[in-house]
């Protein structure tokens, strides 16, 4: 099992797949290792103590990845892992919103050398609707990974958001 580190999330992360029998630059094996998040290059809008000590592990078995997610959020470690397939079949994957755990459908794939996860439109249990694009990519350098969100969010001013988490490949 070869250690793959994509970020996750907003503590929202669905999907990843890619098709193995064709290489895409900025694969897989690019995305190995564990990458920590550089709040200051960052553009995300939240508390400055929100994503604190973030970090991401993707751990590849032929088409399953297993992310796992970290950071410290009010003095407490949080941890979350999600399973995705590189096949394009989809998945479900629980996901919490405070005190709520709901399921959430995603699919993946690689559109050049970006990585393309898809959320399904998702309800959670006090009703709100929201659907989620994550892209990953490499820097040209090779030494950072690039995650850029866009959330669909009726309540928001403008009905979407965006974010972008920058990580540092972890020495």
């Amino acid at each position: 099992m070869k250690t793959l580190v994509v970020l996750f999330l907003i503590a929202v992360s669905p999907g990843i797949v890619f098709d193995q029998s064709s290489p895409v630059p900025g694969g897989p094996q690019t995305l190995a290792g564990v990458w920590l998040l550089e709040r200051v290059k960052s553009d995300f809008h939240a508390p400055t103590d929100a994503y604190k000590d973030q970090s991401i592990e993707i751990m590849v078995n032929g088409s399953e990845l297993k992310l796992i997610l970290t950071y410290v959020e009010k003095s407490k470690s949080v941890r979350s892992e999600r399973v995705l397939y590189s096949d394009n079949r989809g998945e479900v994957n629980k996901i919490s919103f405070g005190q709520t755990e709901i399921d959430q459908k995603s699919k993946t794939k690689w559109k050049g050398s970006k990585l393309i996860c898809e959320v399904s439109e998702t309800k959670t249990k006090d009703g709100s609707i929201f659907a989620q694009t994550q892209k990953y990519e490499i820097s040209k350098d090779g030494l950072h990974l690039i995650q850029s969100v866009e959330n669909s969010l009726p309540f928001a001013p403008t009905g979407r958001t965006s974010t972008v988490f920058i990580y540092k490949r972890k020495p």
